[in-house]
């Protein structure tokens, strides 16, 4: 659509949402805004192009509070948020990748300035200036197809990027989660102390038994594992939130003729 109310450069594609999750100007409504926009990061142009923007290219940004009563950045994922836009493809039932309007390619110059541009516009113009000490422990969760009814395995692996020893404190601890994001209480949790040599990986693993969190379920079967630590020799805070569904177990049904009035053959099967 046209934007004869933005400057030139912002026709074309708008977001609009028809199921807006906050007012916009006292009324609850969501766009138009301009894809352009957003791509750039200029969340100055109307219409609430500061909250689209962060539900597409904005980084996830930790903060832990300091003991007089201040917060301070811990860890950034630069990736967490946005990373596949779709829409229905036309003329099939194939869906295409949007992503490319949307942002700029994942960690490029150009997608940087765009998430810098926007916290320039933002409530913390500064956040970028507040980062912590340097971070040669890298951590991973590492995914797992689990099907409902089965144990489960919750893994993370630490890897030192140093030239030194590193002695990790981890914490993990598991709660279901609602699709609303409101998690439940934490039925499982661990604590463990890994030693890496220079350049070693190590993994942690948590085992779930299905009596474990069979009475913790809600709809859709989706579990919140948080990871919190701290690296002992260089100070450096370790924290990461990973979310994950346990997958329904393969139903086949087989479907009988009990008469021979019916049409077909003796039996129909099916699975799903």
């Amino acid at each position: 659509m046209k934007r004869p109310d933005l400057p030139s450069g912002f026709d074309g594609w708008q977001v609009v949402d028809a199921t807006p999750q906050e007012t916009s100007s006292g009324i609850f409504c969501c766009g138009p805004c301009s894809v352009e926009s957003i791509k750039n990061g200029l969340v100055y142009m109307k219409y609430d192009t500061p909250f689209i923007f962060a539900e597409v290219n904005s980084d996830k940004v930790y903060w832990q509070r300091q003991d007089d009563g201040s917060f301070k950045i811990v860890y950034v994922e630069e990736k967490a948020i946005g990373t596949l836009v779709v829409t229905k493809a036309i003329g099939s039932n194939m869906r295409e990748d949007i992503t490319y309007l949307y942002k700029h390619p994942e960690g490029s110059d150009a997608e940087r300035k765009a998430v810098e541009t926007a916290a320039a516009h933002g409530s913390k113009p500064n956040v970028y200036a507040n980062r912590g000490s340097a971070e040669d422990v890298a951590m991973q969760v590492e995914a797992q197809d689990a099907v409902m009814g089965q144990d489960l395995n919750v893994s993370v692996m630490l890897t030192n990027q140093s030239s030194s020893r590193r002695t990790v404190k981890l914490h993990l601890y598991l709660s279901v989660t609602y699709y609303t994001g409101v998690t439940g209480t934490i039925f499982k949790e661990t604590k463990k102390e890994v030693v890496l040599a220079p350049g070693a990986s190590d993994r942690v693993t948590m085992p779930v038994a299905y009596k474990e969190y069979r009475p913790h379920l809600v709809d859709q079967g989706a579990m919140l594992l948080n990871v919190s630590g701290h690296v002992k020799e260089s100070g450096q805070v370790l924290a990461k939130q990973h979310t994950f569904r346990l997958r329904t177990p393969d139903l086949s049904l087989t479907v009988n003729a009990c008469c021979r009035s019916m049409r077909g053959g003796p039996g129909v099967k099916a699975r799903g």
